[in-house]
């Protein structure tokens, strides 16, 4: 991957950093107009069009159901596949942009860690061509496996704990697997077998169980952001009894806005946070990866001038 092809100069060298996330830190400043663009555009506003679509919709289902007289059971259920169709469609679309959007995002932040200029287009550009077909296989195949664990996880209690322990392992080793598709978006299956397996640990003086704390501890920080925004969303919800206005006033609607004006409002502060939580998420986890190969490299080049 390389935004400049045409330019001749090689990257500029960093400096030492201590601390994993010191350089994390310092990729952030240098990209973070470029990360709130991407994150904004391809995360929070196609699934806040998903939601907003979804409640004009639902709100028209509800409709029909009010208005007709014994519908009937086939044509209720025609009228909820009908639904169900349409919402599947729009979400699938809506992941596309996500996943083209967190890949991009890994992409403005290797060129700030090879020490180009950040270039918005080229990013998403790289976005695209990751995302297309290989991790949309990838990301329909996890959330296959998603719901085969839920289905376990519901139907056979003694395995709950285990499933949950599992679950909360595979969700940490593939954190590292979008940055290396990144890299090679033409050997899926060989990044995701090297995600697992934490083969990219080799040689870095750094254990796989260090690696696998360092990443558990951003994976934990990024649910924990998650459960603030969605703290934060309620408090938007009831923010009228601190208010002291109307309920029926808070929650006007119309029919672009069937369940309300401000709890849409609330849907789109929610969903501008959790894309800017993904998109700082997506640089952390890249300058760690970023560093240990790295590492590697400078051992291996040791080795070489030893010999």
């Amino acid at each position: 991957m390389n935004p400049n092809e045409s330019e001749s100069s090689s990257p500029r060298q960093t400096e030492e950093i201590v601390f994993p996330w010191q350089r994390g830190w310092v990729a952030l400043k240098s990209i973070w107009p470029q990360l709130v663009y991407i994150s904004i555009g391809t995360i929070a506003i196609p699934q806040f069009l998903v939601s907003w679509a979804f409640s004009i919709r639902a709100s028209q289902v509800g409709t029909q159901f009010s208005e007709a007289i014994a519908p009937g059971f086939n044509n209720t259920l025609k009228i909820l596949e009908h639904f169900s169709s349409q919402y599947f469609a729009w979400i699938l679309l809506a992941g596309v942009f996500g996943l083209v959007g967190y890949f991009a995002s890994i992409a403005l932040t290797f060129q700030s860690l090879y020490g180009y200029k950040p270039k918005l287009g080229f990013s998403l550009r790289t976005g695209i061509k990751t995302a297309l077909p290989s991790g949309l296989i990838g990301f329909i195949l996890l959330v296959i496996a998603g719901l085969v664990s839920l289905q376990l996880f519901l139907i056979i209690p003694s395995l709950q704990v285990f499933i949950q322990f599992l679950a909360l392992i595979v969700s940490v080793l593939i954190i590292a697997w979008p940055i290396m598709l990144v890299e090679s978006p033409r050997y899926p299956a060989k990044t995701l077998a090297s995600a697992l397996k934490l083969t990219y640990v080799r040689d870095t003086g750094t254990t796989k169980w260090s690696a696998f704390f360092t990443l558990l501890t951003y994976h934990m920080a990024l649910l924990s952001l998650f459960s603030l925004t969605s703290l934060l969303e309620l408090q938007v919800h009831n923010l009228d009894q601190r208010l002291h206005i109307p309920r029926s006033t808070w929650l006007a609607s119309t029919p672009l806005f069937p369940f309300g004006y401000m709890p849409m409002l609330a849907n789109l502060l929610s969903w501008l946070l959790i894309s800017l939580c993904l998109g700082i998420f997506a640089v952390f986890t890249t300058t760690f990866i970023f560093d240990l190969k790295r590492a590697a490299l400078r051992k291996i080049s040791k080795i070489e001038v030893l010999v």
